[in-house]
């Protein structure tokens, strides 16, 4: 994950958790669950980058050679 990216949504979550605070202190049911609500956004931002940066290290190399006919997802070598 870039850096902005995780300033973002640390940003995000720390707003949520202002927001929400703030929502409980004044009894505003409505400002608690949107500080709820930014916190979990932040949250799934987080793991949706994670996967990004775990899809980009992955070391997929296609083979070269012939080309591979795929049928019901089996996956066989032309002749």
């Amino acid at each position: 994950m870039g850096t902005r990216g995780k300033v973002s949504n640390q940003a995000q979550n720390l707003i949520g958790k202002v927001e929400e605070t703030v929502g409980t202190a004044i009894g505003d049911d409505h400002m608690r669950a949107k500080g709820k609500m930014d916190q979990r956004k932040a949250a799934q931002k987080g793991v949706g980058e994670k996967v990004k940066d775990a899809a980009s290290k992955l070391k997929w190399k296609p083979r070269m050679g012939r080309p591979q006919v795929v049928e019901l997802g089996v996956v066989e070598s032309v002749t």
